[in-house]
């Protein structure tokens, strides 16, 4: 079973458009099927709704995972499942 992890938004538009910072990321877990099922930040607890550029995972030496998310101009994200 596979899951996804999605970032976004752009704050770097021309003024007259405006940003584009409406998502707060999505976590979509994987039915063993081909399907996923979305989940909000609320049930997830994944919320990076910040002018994300990059995400990666770095696995503990106790098989945990911490997801970082890079932020443009802002700070580092960090969440641990």
């Amino acid at each position: 079973k596979l899951d996804a992890l999605a970032v976004g938004n752009s704050y770097a538009t021309e003024v007259i458009i405006g940003r584009y910072d409406a998502f707060t990321g999505a976590y979509l877990q994987g039915n063993g099927n081909g399907t996923f099922e979305i989940k909000n930040g609320a049930k997830s607890g994944f919320l990076a709704n910040k002018d994300a550029r990059s995400i990666t995972n770095l696995k503990l030496s106790n098989n945990k995972e911490i997801i970082l998310v890079g932020n443009n101009k802002d700070t580092l994200q960090c969440f641990y499942y």
